[in-house]
């Protein structure tokens, strides 16, 4: 029975209300937004795999899981979003072009990998714009990450005092000024060049927070930013270095302006601050410098002092040029998207061949962004671009003047957007977390935080704009679906080369290895099914038939290789080199023409095979010596003495030594050779005159 008066009808105590639910959703979707934040800068164990991997899926699996709970957080807080008509159309466009440009233009699986990488970059600026119609969230977001750089830059600096924990496991990247040994940090970026352009991201943002705060908090920003300065100068990056000084210089500028603006202080007294402020931060480097790292100082100043004699600085200029060439086979669409390295080839300059031979080395990026862009999008791509970010750059610079007394941070993210966008001028970061996650995601909280000027507290929402937002939860299968599937293809293609490397022993039996190889096996091919975008699995699924003497097989995953990637790790010198290890094995013990071969016509099918590929080797670099080489024995091998004698000469002129053992060919003395094939060409001159006489 109903008493009167009482409700008829009774919430659960153990469920939350409408508002708990709405309260409980909001929050949610705030802690998936940051925690790419935390996880990508952060993030260093590896998990099977190496860090720079396992930082894609700690961005894309949250940026999946947020666009699904999308819709859920709009009826949660029935707020509008912040609204920009530009930035719509321009987020719309590029996505769907680059979509077009991966799948019409390109068609390579390559491409379909660069596109998700794209999405959730794209995905990641459109939640930041969005979650900015709360002013909490954006001071959250700016919290979180000056906490999450004062711990990347804290454990820079031990790596650069020589202290690694034990339970962390980091390459550390080296080089050698006059004969020391100095060690580039990479902090858990396992890059030095990541992590040179995420402080160049969140240094300004840090001394623009430090200019606006008082007390303490003042101390304590500053302090963090001159260690920002130090673990900047610990990466060795001179690029980094030239991006750093182009914004703090900008950011100064802007701030003493500022001052004079809005507080009515004189030019002489902002400027007597400032050089103050300038003064004791250059007393506080040069000290450290002068006292405690004296050599590291040295070293860093030859590497700006040998800037045109550097060999990285000088192949730049043929990646730049590269890129520049392939935009212009199609200047308007490109070359497809992620397709650099499958194109550069036919454009490379063969005189980079002299300062870094081709089987040696692999160009993956034209290392800049922006020439990078033009070559693989075209100037539709690359104009799509500019407008997006071109559009969040005019919101900031208004969003600044309109309200410069309390927007300091607005600034930091500015400058820092700008500081990355000049290192990327010289390297290619923005492919990759962290990086491509602190611009994208800065310049969307930038944006929505200067949108959100224009829209109430509470405001009716605008169904049309919601409509088309709310296509971006479409993006969210395909993101975490491909994620989970690149992640584990390059899991298992890791897991495949410890087994292959650690496992396989010169002294055990061949059926023991044959087992191994079973097992690495296993994982390439599973990785090709999983990530046929990976071509790395080829490469060593080759490399596992090839000790397991399955030469057929390992021909045809070279040429699968070949195929995917032209010239991916020399790979027509594994072609050459596989059919002639075949044609050794099939020939032996009497592999020299003094005998006949177990399989003649096997063994000469192989050795023209070889010739074939060293051939057109040698003509992709006719720098090389090993091509040569190769082609000298394998005429050797089939009594074709002239051309060997001039394949070996060869060999000789481009400065093969006598000693080297080039990729475990157990290649002989080059000289030596000349002389047996000299020897042996007299004896079969001899033979007829000899065989005669006897008669």
């Amino acid at each position: 029975m109903i008493e009167s008066g009482s409700p008829s009808i009774h919430t659960p105590p153990n469920l939350p209300s409408e508002a708990g639910w709405r309260r409980w959703i909001a929050l949610g979707a705030e802690a998936l937004f940051l925690t790419p934040v935390l996880l990508v800068p952060l993030l260093f164990s590896k998990l099977g795999t190496d860090s720079a991997t396992l930082k894609e899926p700690a961005l894309q699996v949250p940026v999946a899981l947020l666009l699904l709970a999308r819709p859920f957080l709009l009826w949660a807080e029935r707020r509008a979003a912040p609204q920009s008509r530009m930035i719509t159309f321009a987020f719309w466009a590029l996505l769907a072009y680059l979509f077009c440009s991966a799948v019409l233009i390109s068609g390579h699986p390559r491409a379909w990998l660069e596109w998700i990488r794209w999405a959730s970059y794209l995905g990641a600026f459109y939640l930041a714009f969005s979650l900015m119609n709360r002013r909490e969230r954006f001071d959250r977001f700016i919290g979180l990450t000056v906490f999450v750089s004062a711990l990347a830059t804290l454990y820079a600096l031990s790596q650069a005092a020589g202290y690694e924990p034990p339970f962390i496991s980091m390459d550390w990247d080296t080089f050698t000024p006059e004969g020391s040994t100095l060690h580039r940090v990479g902090s858990s970026l396992c890059n030095p060049d990541y992590l040179a352009g995420y402080l160049l991201g969140v240094i300004p943002l840090t001394l623009t927070l430090a200019w606006d705060s008082r007390g303490l908090k003042r101390f304590m920003l500053a302090a963090l930013f001159i260690a920002h300065l130090f673990a900047l100068f610990f990466t060795y990056s001179r690029g980094g270095w030239a991006a750093a000084f182009a914004a703090l210089g900008l950011s100064v500028g802007w701030m003493m302006l500022r001052e004079r603006r809005v507080r009515g202080l004189p030019m002489r007294a902002v400027l007597a601050r400032a050089a103050a402020a300038g003064a004791l931060i250059v007393l506080i480097l040069g000290a450290a410098c002068g006292l405690f790292f004296r050599e590291q100082a040295i070293a860093f100043a030859q590497r700006f002092e040998n800037l045109t004699r550097d060999q990285s600085v000088q192949t730049r200029l043929y990646y730049y040029k590269g890129a520049i060439d392939l935009w212009r086979t199609a200047p308007l669409t490109g070359r497809g998207l992620g397709t650099y390295a499958l194109h550069f080839h036919e454009v490379r300059d063969k005189a980079l061949a002299e300062m870094y031979p081709f089987r040696r080395f692999h160009v993956e990026h034209a290392h800049d962004e922006f020439l990078q862009i033009l070559a693989e999008t075209g100037g539709f791509g690359l104009a799509l671009y500019a407008l997006l970010f071109g559009c969040t750059v005019f919101m900031a610079l208004r969003f600044l003047r309109e309200s410069p007394r309390r927007e300091g941070a607005a600034l930091g993210l500015l400058m820092g957007m700008i500081a990355i966008w000049t290192h990327n001028l010289f390297t290619v970061t923005l492919r990759y977390p962290p990086d491509a996650w602190l611009l994208w995601s800065f310049a969307g909280v930038l944006a929505g935080a200067a949108a959100r000027r224009g829209v109430p507290a509470r405001s009716r929402i605008n169904w049309t704009h919601v409509t088309l937002w709310m296509l971006a939860p479409l993006l969210a299968p395909m993101i975490l679906f491909y994620s989970v599937r690149f992640y584990a293809g390059d899991r298992l293609i890791q897991s495949g080369k410890d087994i292959l490397f650690t496992e396989t022993r010169n002294d055990a039996s061949r059926a023991d290895n044959r087992e191994v190889m079973e097992k690495s096996l296993y994982c390439f091919r599973r990785a090709m099914e999983l990530s046929p975008s990976r071509v790395e699995s080829y490469f060593y699924s080759a490399l596992a038939y090839n000790k397991a003497l399955d030469f057929d097989q390992a021909q045809r995953d070279y040429a699968a290789l070949q195929e995917m990637q032209p010239n991916f790790t020399a790979s027509l010198m594994n072609l050459a080199t596989n059919q002639l290890q075949m044609a050794e094995t099939l020939g032996k013990p009497d592999y020299f023409p003094q005998g006949t071969p177990p399989f003649p016509m096997m063994s000469v099918k192989a050795l023209e095979e070889a010739i074939r590929w060293a051939k057109a080797g040698e003509e992709d670099d006719p720098y090389d010596p090993v091509y040569p080489h190769i082609l000298g024995r394998a005429y050797f091998a089939l009594g074709r003495w002239d051309e060997a004698a001039a394949a070996y000469q060869r060999t000789i002129d481009k400065g093969m030594a006598a000693s080297e053992d080039m990729y475990r060919l157990e290649i002989a003395d080059g000289r030596s050779q000349l002389v047996i094939i000299d020897r042996i060409k007299a004896q079969v001159d001899a033979k007829p005159e000899q065989s005669a006489s006897g008669e």
